[in-house]
């Protein structure tokens, strides 16, 4: 079993809501406390892009992404 940790490093002038993570653009978790982190299980190869959204109190958002390379030793 193969886990990439997504980890966000959120701050804001209001409390932070939520955190939304997806993976390829789909919805895979959210967390509303700190500290803003996702464990996500991968089975596939290939290049995955994660992408996590902050929300505040107020409604405002903000997102970031990366594409990562998931290689198996071996293959």
């Amino acid at each position: 079993e193969t886990v990439i940790p997504l980890v966000t490093n959120v701050n804001d002038n209001l409390e932070v809501n939520r955190v939304e993570f997806y993976n390829n653009g789909t919805l895979i978790g959210e967390v509303t406390d700190a500290p803003f982190e996702w464990i996500y299980t991968i089975d596939n190869t290939g290049d995955e892009t994660f992408t996590a959204t902050v929300f505040d109190e107020a409604g405002n958002q903000a997102s970031d992404d990366i594409t990562v390379e998931v290689i198996r030793p071996g293959g």
